[in-house]
This record gives structure tokens, C-alpha cells and sequence, in this order.
């Protein structure tokens, strides 16, 4: 029972900090749209740069930062600008209504059409351990093997079971050791289990946007490579001001992804990710059946 706790604890203590929220444009004028597009060329002043919504109306911007010159040149690294050039004015004709091939206000659930499997290493002075995340079919499950010195290993599971009737998902959940799955929370929403603190899929946010719970992290232009398997994402960086809290975030699929968060010196990674031919773990009569 000890263990029991300690081992819930700590899963709902490291996983249940990293919530990311999707965003809303409401400028006067603009095309309603609950995302945005952003636009892959940079717009620019003679002192700034930043990528702009391309929604009709929208005067939100992203990446907004001032011109990084280096030793020598006078041109910014970042976006191009030649210092002391008068910068284009930005032609109207790049506004444009949200493209209908990639529905702006589709819903994430229904853009992770694959079955996947995700894992996320957790890092940090006290644990290193890996929260796996799969779908099959409209099915979740969230499965964590934490070690505790003096108490042995325990797996914890979530799983999440849709009903198409209803459209709605009935959680589940079981640890090692027990006779059956509880059944934990019923009639859940996409959005539910979208930002369940257990499952993870948080990790996911539709649309290039920065997490906007957390309102002070400013993207200065930083990029680095991230590696997962033999794929290399190349990842936008997005800190707060004392640097204690770090998300690199990147485009897979039309889907943004956090691919690694460092957070107060927990650092969480995604090591896997595979998408197409998943199936749920068996455990060998370590948990009992799915309910």
C-alpha cells in the first residue's frame, strides 16, 4: 500500500505540470479561427522581425524579437534584414482565409487518426523513468513503471475506453497488484482526456503556437535539433526569463509537439515515437485484462 502511494505520487507530481493550452485569436475583423496559421517567412522593421497569422484580420505575430547581427556583418542572422534598408511593407495578398484543406478549428483527437506509440523520459536528481503513451484505434492507455529503492518496481496504468455511442471515454485505472481496473471517471470528453494529467497527451497541441499557460516564455530565435530513433525535428526553443524553464517545440504531421521540457531540472524527452503498426502491452499477468 506504501508503495502503492509513493509510485501515484510521483506520477501525478512530475506529469501533471505540463499542461499546454490551445489558443484563440479575437482581433476585430479577423476571420473567426480558434488556431492560427502561421506564416514560415519572416515580416521585419528596421529594429524587429516576427512570423505572422495569415488568418484574413488577425494582427497576432509569433517569434517577435529584435535583429541579431554578428560580428562584422549587417545582416540579422535570423530573418535576412540588411541594417539601414528600408523594409517591404508586407503585401496584403499573404493574408489569407483559413486554408480548407487543414481545418484551423479541427479538433487534435481527430488529426491523431493513426494509432501511436509515444514514450517520455523523466529525468531528473531522485528518478529516470518512462511514461509510454499509446492509442489503438479510439482507445488510450498510459503506462508508467516507476522503481523505488526499498519498495521494488510497480507498473501504473491508465486507460481510457471510448464509446462511440455516446462519443465519450470512461477512464480506467489499475496498478500492479490489483484484481481488477477501477473504474475512475466516466462520460470524458475529447478535451477531458486531451488534458488528463495521467495520460500525457499533452505533449501534443494542435497548430504552431507557444504554450500560452505560461505566459512569460519568449522564443528569441533559438533553435536546436532534436533526435528521436534515427528521425531528426528540428525545434523551436521557448524559455522563461530566468531560463529555469525550457520547451522545444516542433511540427509533425500539421501537429506541434513538445519534444523535450526542461523544467526546474526535471527533463522530460520524447525517446519514441512511432506511428502505424501499435498494439497495447501485455504484462504477463502483472495487471489483469483490459475491462
Amino acid at each position: 500500500m506504501m508503495l502503492r502511494k509513493i509510485s501515484k505520487t510521483v506520477l501525478l507530481l512530475i506529469v501533471f505540470s505540463f499542461t499546454f493550452l490551445l489558443m484563440a485569436c479575437k482581433d476585430d475583423g479577423a476571420i473567426p479561427h480558434d488556431t492560427h496559421i502561421v506564416s514560415e517567412e519572416w515580416q521585419f522593421s528596421t529594429d524587429e522581425h516576427w512570423h505572422p497569422c495569415i488568418v484574413t484580420g488577425c494582427k497576432v505575430v509569433f517569434d517577435k524579437g529584435k535583429h541579431i547581427y554578428e560580428e562584422g556583418s549587417n545582416v540579422c542572422s535570423v530573418c535576412g534584414y540588411v541594417k539601414g534598408t528600408v523594409p517591404p511593407k508586407p503585401d496584403s495578398d499573404t493574408n489569407i482565409d483559413p486554408n480548407p484543406d487543414v481545418d484551423p478549428n479541427a479538433r487534435v483527437l481527430d488529426l491523431l487518426s493513426s494509432n501511436f506509440k509515444m514514450t517520455i523520459n523523466t529525468l531528473n536528481a531522485s528518478e529516470d523513468s518512462d511514461l509510454e503513451i499509446y492509442r489503438v484505434g479510439n482507445d488510450f492507455m498510459s503506462v508508467r513503471q516507476i522503481t523505488v529503492e526499498g519498495y521494488g518496481t510497480q507498473i501504473l496504468a491508465d486507460y481510457y475506453k471510448y464509446y462511440a455511442g455516446p462519443k465519450t471515454w470512461t477512464h480506467y485505472n489499475v496498478v500492479s497488484g490489483d484484481a481488477k481496473w477501477s473504474e475512475k471517471e466516466t462520460n470524458l470528453s475529447e478535451d477531458d482526456v486531451l488534458y488528463d494529467s495521467n495520460l500525457g497527451l499533452k505533449f501534443i497541441v494542435n497548430y504552431p503556437e507557444k504554450p500560452d499557460n505560461l505566459e512569460s516564455v519568449v522564443n528569441e530565435g533559438a533553435k536546436e535539433d532534436i533526435y528521436v530513433g534515427n528521425k531528426k525535428y528540428e525545434c523551436t526553443i521557448y524559455t522563461t526569463p530566468d531560463n529555469q524553464c525550457r520547451y522545444h517545440l516542433c511540427i509533425i504531421a500539421g501537429l506541434q509537439h513538445a519534444l523535450k521540457i526542461n523544467h526546474y531540472g526535471t527533463v522530460l524527452t520524447v525517446t519514441e515515437y512511432k506511428i502505424g503498426e501499435v498494439s497495447f502491452p501485455t504484462f504477463n499477468g502483472e495487471i489483469p485484462a483490459l475491462p
